[in-house]
């Protein structure tokens, strides 16, 4: 079996439905219920922080809009 990074996954993937939320988390759009500047809240209760590097783009992702809370 062969590893391979998040960064590889992100670029497999592209902009289809993956967001990349920090250096350790690449989630799945659909299954964001609510995002806060710090945190992202999952379907299936998960709650998984946002890095401050990362948290700009996401307010700048128009895909992303309806999921800002506070």
């Amino acid at each position: 079996m062969e590893s391979k990074t998040l960064k590889h996954f992100n670029e497999v993937l592209g902009n289809v439905d993956f967001v990349r939320i920090h250096k350790s988390y690449l989630i799945n759009a659909k299954h964001i219920v609510t995002m806060t500047p710090d945190n992202v809240l999952l379907l299936n209760g998960e709650e998984l922080p946002i890095s401050r590097r990362k948290r700009r783009a996401l307010k700048k992702d128009n895909a992303l809009t309806k999921f800002w809370g506070n």
